[in-house]
């Protein structure tokens, strides 16, 4: 499995925290939030993180200080432009990879390491085209929206935030679900990977009812100030994620 970790916005919501930091490196429990989820991937054959040319240097020298200190291998850094519509940029133009694909977003985590392999076999054995893996459907608020069907067996459509209205949410508060990390086919992102934007890609490839749904046992967020201060709070996150050593 290939992991992609879309670290290219520019992270607004945190700007009054910090002006000059990534989003991606903001630190829990003194520990960059970056580390948890290449931790988390470490059992990818190879991990891309994307950055704009903004944070390019700044995610360049943690990269270089993770390599050295977790002794790291298998990971890139992909400067581009835009913001998550830079899946897409790299899945056409960066890297044509023959294994399933996971994207997840730099400013949420799930534990989910060790379902890898099981996601996996799924995958491989033509039981899903994707996994999306989820916090609890009253979460869906936050991130990309999935409209999912009445029996939550396929998505019917992808849609932003901002793109729902208030009595949207409240007739269809029910049949919402966020999608923070998707694990995908290879070859099902090859027949769409040219439709365009995001929204186009999540609408073409979450079409399809071989798709499957993971809820984490825990979801953490820093995607804004009060999701951020929220985890740094949390007792429940060292518990999952304890990766406070600088020995390892």
């Amino acid at each position: 499995m290939i992991g992609y970790i879309i670290a290219s916005g520019s992270g607004t919501r945190l700007k009054k925290l910090d002006l000059a930091m990534p989003k991606g490196l903001f630190p829990v429990n003194k520990i960059p939030f970056m580390e948890y989820l290449l931790s988390e991937l470490d059992n990818a054959s190879h991990i891309y993180i994307t950055s704009n040319h903004e944070n390019c240097e700044a995610y360049q020298n943690f990269l270089a200080g993770y390599s050295s200190k977790y002794s790291a291998k298998k990971t890139s850094l992909l400067v581009i432009n835009g913001t998550f519509d830079d899946v897409l940029f790299t899945l056409n133009d960066s890297v044509k990879p023959a294994e399933p694909i996971c994207i997840c977003c730099c400013d949420n985590i799930a534990p989910i390491k060790s379902h890898f392999s099981s996601f996996e076999e799924d995958i491989i054995s033509d039981k899903y085209d994707q996994i999306i893996v989820t916090p609890k459907i009253e979460n869906w608020q936050k991130y990309g929206i999935l409209t999912v069907s009445d029996d939550k067996s396929h998505v019917t459509s992808f849609r932003h935030n901002d793109l729902i209205t208030e009595r949207e949410k409240a007739v269809n508060d029910k049949h919402y679900i966020d999608g923070g990390i998707a694990i995908t086919r290879h070859d099902f992102i090859e027949k769409i990977r040219k439709e365009g934007s995001f929204e186009k890609f999540m609408e073409k490839s979450l079409a399809s009812k071989r798709v499957g749904y993971f809820e984490p046992d825990i979801w953490f967020d820093i995607g804004n100030e009060e999701d951020y201060n929220k985890t740094c709070e949390s007792v429940l996150f060292p518990q999952y994620f304890d990766r406070c050593k600088t020995d390892e």
